[in-house]
């Protein structure tokens, strides 16, 4: 794209329009998401201008998500999403609002949250990304080469400067728009001859392509820099691309490209279907809604947001928003009959696609909630998911169950694609019976279950039940020990994970208890053995069931579960990011997704990180987003035993598993919970053939009665089980402490561990110096200045790596600065590790 400037003469409605139109030309309509930079200083009008901008291009069928980068920006009171005079008439799905916090007001924190936004929104299938930063310095830094268009803001006044505005052409923007209002004539003519300097110091020194420091893009606009992006990049390997980013007729099922074969001689030449119904997942009628009461443009511009989705503008109760088509005239009796067939088929997976009715729809949205269909629209790729047994119904005939069979009997199954990926799913609905399980229920989901474990790729269930159906009696409880069967033949074989998006009780938290993670949903989800009722009649305990095991409960207390979002939304779209970093089962292994962050990559803010006082704590979980590629960290449980990190992120492009001790928290202290929870992890790491990357700083184990009491040698032991079990490559680097047991525990050399590295102020000893003179010279422990010579030579002595190194326990001693590059090259030498365990049916870990 080659830079353009040009003069808006004022932000008046009648002027924007000129911006309007130029920044629509630049703006692609293949389909594919479009990322748009708008920057400027406070005061230009970034707020106006992207509200014009933004309902310009809704209003011509685009979807447009709008992210503030820098939390003094002032979108909020003015912008596309924050006007709500303006964008009150607009639905959830036809536009989006996020406002990324940086991280400690690093570059790498605002890089990783402006790209985990985008993710969001681009998953969503916003078609355009408008980012907006404020000034011209780290978060445009962060940005600039995430996106396509580079759009810069200034206000020529007083106190602008000439080489400011050429650095910003210069260095950043593609577009510099000049917006001189309300100025007098002396200050347009100045502005005028900056633009002129800076056109003619682009012309002698410029490149018409592309901005200097800016990844050039491949044809097709796929970026060649640092952009992870699910839908602008497919995994590496066969059927990799992202279905979502292919136009209709791409000609591709489930990843596999390739033209169809010919008709052979004697076969009927093949007729041309009609248009799909539209794209994605027929929900049916109730996705038939009015459109955004956005007026259409003139001139027949464009079709709005909602009509492109819908495929068409047809009357509501349409199927994908496309009227049944209408009998042919003229045709022959056969004809005419396999086209009543047809009818009566389109009548059956209409009625189906209702699920529980209009009523009972509407009753589920008011609630915040989305429909079962509309769960799986949203978390698999368009156009991908086959349905099965779409019409199967219950047998019951008890309690008038005889005359109410809803076709699919309350839960949706079949197979998609998620960025390109193969997945199994099954999608409660709460509208048939409260999702209630029954024997048939039951057989649908052991069904893709079992064909997931043939195929080999994973299974996510989205869980939205009201418990057993209760007149089937003893036939839905063996229904569920059927599904448990399944949860323990797959676990380990492939991934299996489980969103709770409503109700989950009883019986049925077991199903979701033996998947490998569970995902909840704020104020709509919870999951109990007992509900509130029957824990006041036995204990005489009064709680609410969001107290007792909503979702705030399970992510903070209890560990049962592994995150917690705002909506169904957030839930889905933050699942198919979590999706990839998970290999498809046993035997392959993590997809790799390159980037433009070099492995060789140094980072000196990292020899400052350890406080020089090794009682003074530091967040670890900097040192990790410093480390992996570009600061894209996905953290697991965050708000349980906050004491250990655990997570996914990529080094080189391939998936690691990050394990870490946070001394922001109990000083790093190994206690019960944490064990369990970095346990769990490592294991599945190893099921799964993803590599282990562990940071440690640890002063050992919890002490005291409640840690003993609960059984903390058990609990520790597991994690010890863990790491000395797992066969994978594991990489180790101790950044501070490891003493005592705790330094064994955590993927030390004695447990295999492939290669250990130490940081130069790593300390390795039984304990701390100031507890190990204290009992080895306790005979001084009335002569002050005695135990402090003694516990400075004990510091002289062991306050090092090198003894350990001297061992062999250590395989090098490592400037921290280097901890990316060093790690990067170990897990490129393991790539190839082969390591088995002796035979044995399982092993006997301490549960």
């Amino acid at each position: 794209m080659a830079k353009t400037i040009t003069l808006l003469e004022s932000t008046r409605a009648d002027h924007r329009a000129r911006a309007d139109a130029l920044l629509n030309a630049l703006l692609p309509h293949s389909g594919r998401s479009f990322r748009l930079g708008i920057s400027g200083v406070p005061g230009v009008g970034k707020s106006t201008f992207i509200e014009a901008l933004g309902l310009f291009l809704i209003a011509r069928g685009h979807r447009v998500a709008v992210l503030a980068v820098d939390p003094s920006s002032t979108i909020s009171g003015g912008s596309i999403l924050g006007d709500k005079t303006r964008m009150e008439g607009l639905g959830m799905d036809e536009r989006a609002y996020i406002r990324p916090s940086p991280s400690s007001g690093t570059l790498g924190g605002v890089a990783e949250k402006t790209r985990e936004s985008m993710l969001v929104c681009e998953a969503a299938g916003f078609d355009i990304v408008i980012v907006e930063t404020v000034g011209v310095g780290q978060s445009e830094t962060a940005v600039q080469g995430m996106t396509d268009c580079f759009c810069l803001l200034q206000l020529p006044n007083a106190g602008d400067d000439l080489q400011a505005i050429k650095k910003g052409v210069m260095e950043l923007a593609d577009l510099v728009v000049i917006n001189k209002a309300d100025l007098d004539e002396a200050a347009a003519t100045r502005a005028r001859a900056q633009i002129t300097s800076a056109l003619r110091l682009f012309g002698l020194h410029g490149n018409p392509e592309r901005s200097p420091g800016r990844p050039k893009r491949a044809p097709g606009g796929q970026g060649l820099g640092p952009d992870l992006s699910p839908r602008r990049h497919g995994v590496a390997g066969a059927g990799a691309a992202d279905q979502r980013a292919q136009g209709p007729g791409a000609g591709s099922l489930l990843g596999r490209g390739g033209a169809f074969s010919r008709a052979a001689d004697g076969q009927r030449p093949p007729r041309r279907a009609p248009p799909p119904a539209g794209p994605g997942l027929d929900v049916g009628t109730h996705r038939g809604r009015p459109a955004a009461a956005i007026q259409d443009p003139p001139g027949g511009a464009g079709r709005t947001a909602a009509d492109h989705r819908r495929g068409s503008s047809g009357p509501p109760g349409a199927i994908g928003g496309r009227a049944p088509p209408a009998r042919p005239d003229g045709l022959t009796e056969e004809t005419n009959a396999m086209h009543d067939i047809n009818e009566q088929l389109e009548a059956k997976r209409r009625a189906a696609r209702l699920g529980g009715g209009q009523k009972r729809i509407d009753a589920q949205h008011a609630k915040g909630k989305l429909t079962a269909r509309e769960r799986l629209e949203l978390l698999l790729d368009e156009g991908t998911f086959e349905e099965w047994d779409l019409f199967v119904e219950h047998r019951c005939a008890d309690f008038g169950m005889a005359d109410n069979k809803p076709p699919g009997d309350g839960v949706v199954t079949g197979y998609g694609m998620i960025n390109g990926r193969l997945v199994f799913v099954f999608s409660q609905d709460f509208t048939v019976f409260g999702g209630a399980l029954s024997e048939t229920h039951a057989e649908k989901i052991c069904k893709v279950m079992d064909q997931a474990m043939k195929v080999g790729a994973p299974v996510i269930g989205l869980n939205d039940s009201g418990g057993a159906r209760i007149q089937e009696g003893v036939a839905s409880l063996g229904g569920y020990a059927d599904v448990f069967q399944r949860n323990v033949m797959a676990s380990g074989v492939v991934p299996q994970i489980s969103l709770i998006m409503g109700p989950c009780a009883g019986g049925a938290v077991y199903s979701p208890a033996m998947t490998d993670f569970i995902f909840m949903v704020k104020d709509s989800s919870y999951m109990f053995v007992t509900g509130p009722e029957v824990v006041k009649t036995v204990t005489h305990e009064e709680v609410t069931a969001e107290e007792l095991g909503g979702a705030t409960t399970h992510n903070t207390k209890s560990g049962v579960a592994d995150l917690a979002f705002e909506n169904d939304v957030e839930a889905i779209l933050m699942l198919r990011r979590f999706f990839n970093y998970l290999p498809l089962n046993n035997k392959d292994k993590p997809p790799v997704r390159m980037s433009g962050d070099a492995a060789e990559r140094l980072d000196l803010s990292l020899d400052t990180l350890v406080p020089d006082n090794p009682n003074k704590p530091y967040d670890i979980k900097e040192l990790i987003l410093k480390v992996v590629d570009d600061g894209d960290f996905f953290e697991l449980q965050p708000d349980h035993a906050k004491n250990i990190v655990i997570g996914f992120g990529r080094m080189d492009g391939q998936g690691v598993g990050i394990v870490a001790n946070n001394p922001l928290v109990l000083a790093g202290c190994l206690d019960i919970k944490s064990s369990i929870k970095a346990a769990r992890f490592v294991r599945f790491c190893d099921a799964f053939n993803i590599p282990v990357v562990t940071f440690v700083d640890v002063p050992g184990f919890m002490p005291g009665t409640a840690q003993e009491y609960g059984g903390i040698i058990k609990h520790g032991a597991k994690l010890l089980y863990a790491y000395a079990e797992c066969t994978v490559p594991k990489v180790t680097v101790i950044t501070r402490k490891a003493y005592g047991g705790a330094y064994d525990v955590m993927s030390s050399k004695h447990l295999r561990g492939d290669v250990n590295f130490a940081w130069p102020n790593a300390e390795i000893a039984v304990m701390g110096a100031k507890g190990a003179v204290e009992i080895i010279f306790r005979e001084d422990k009335g002569d002050p200045a005695k135990l402090a010579a003694r516990e400075a030579e004990y510091k002289a002595r062991f306050a090092n790596p090198f003894v350990a190194g001297a061992r062999g326990f250590i395989d090098d001693v490592i400037q921290p600065h280097e901890t990316r590059k060093r790690i990067c090259r170990s897990l490129a030498m393991l790539k190839d590790k082969k390591l088995e365990n002796p035979w044995r049916k399982h092993g006997n870990i301490p549960l």
